[in-house]
């Protein structure tokens, strides 16, 4: 800071300049994009121009210059024309231009975006957190009203209230119980319906329904995993709390007591039962993640090695030597005394 004002005024104006073209004026200068608000606006424009363009088309083929539309996803550009009799059959892409042709075939049966969606989901499986991923780019026909209303009647319901970001949207099942990755990162990642067309998982899980009678990819198995797991997490992060904070803020009155211009007893004591009772919450947490191994991680240990497996099946043959090879040592005559 100087002593003019008007100096300073004028320093912190640039300073403020300099960050906000960075900020913004940056990235848009190299074609990126700070959100999707701007792609949202225009979104509608350009529908409602597509739609115009549609109404006055005649003729047998129809060719679209797709970058006109760079806010509308192809899946919507074929739905749009598909209400009009138009169907999509390829596209020439070459640089500078991308355009669809269509074909217009009004008799030509077409699936519509309700119906795909109906399908998709009819098919679809919850993931190991309790979710199916869902990509709305490929249904952005549909309003938001009437996507609700077809994932509602096949069974489903969003399970938050927007897209990740990612951009897609995550469903469940109603009544089905959901964990977060934060909370149990083992569970990301485990998709049942992929994993089942795997040989070696399926092998695996087979052995695993043997030794401990469950299916450890079954949707109700799961279901129960994530229900023990959020029943203990809720014990834990209470007492783990309330240790760490009582060992962060513990050694401070223990520290002022102890100086010796102040020499205080009491902020002794005080610093050393909150040293105390962290030691006694620490322990209640130790205690819930023991009782918390005890109960699911069994199941947690599995699905470790079953994603292990599928995504290098080499760890299902490695496994099985490791074994034969425990079995060989255990076979081995002891040489005698």
């Amino acid at each position: 800071m100087t002593d003019d004002p008007v100096t300073d005024i004028t320093l912190f104006s640039i300073w403020l300049g300099l960050a906000l073209i960075l900020l913004a004026g940056f990235p848009r200068s190299v074609g990126l994009r700070n959100g999707d608000g701007k792609s949202r606006k225009a979104r509608p424009k350009q529908v409602a121009e597509f739609q115009r363009m549609l109404q006055t088309q005649d003729g047998q083929e129809l060719e679209v210059d797709w970058l006109r539309y760079p806010d509308i996803p192809k899946q919507e550009l074929v739905d749009h024309a598909a209400t009009h009799g138009w169907r999509y059959s390829v596209q020439n892409y070459n640089g500078d231009s991308w355009f669809l042709t269509f074909t217009f075939a009004p008799s030509t049966p077409y699936e519509d975006a309700s119906v795909r969606l109906t399908n998709e989901l009819g098919a679809a499986e919850p993931d190991g957190t309790g979710r199916y991923a869902l990509d709305p780019g490929r249904y952005s026909s549909l309003s938001d009203d009437r996507r609700r209303e077809v994932i509602a009647a096949a069974g489903w319901e969003p399970a938050s209230s927007g897209t990740g970001k990612d951009g897609l949207l995550q469903v469940t099942r109603p009544g089905l119980e959901l964990s977060d990755g934060v909370t149990e990162p083992q569970l990301l990642g485990i998709r049942p319906q992929e994993f089942r067309q795997n040989p070696a998982v399926i092998r695996y899980a087979r052995e695993i329904q043997q030794e401990h009678g469950n299916d450890p990819l079954a949707p109700e198995t799961l279901d129960r995993l994530r229900q023990r797991n959020n029943y203990w997490l809720k014990r834990f992060l209470g007492s783990a709390a309330l240790c760490g904070l009582l060992w962060a803020t513990g050694p401070f009155p223990l520290f002022i007591g102890m100086q010796d211009d102040i020499g205080s007893d009491t902020a002794v004591q005080v610093g050393v039962w909150m040293m105390v009772a962290g030691t006694v919450f620490g322990g209640i947490a130790w205690w819930i993640r023991h009782r918390r191994k005890r109960d699911i991680g069994a199941h947690l240990k599995a699905l470790r090695q079953l994603r292990r497996i599928h995504n290098d099946p080499r760890a299902a043959s490695n496994r099985h030597d490791c074994e034969d090879r425990r079995l060989r040592r255990r076979m081995r005559p002891r040489a005698r005394p």
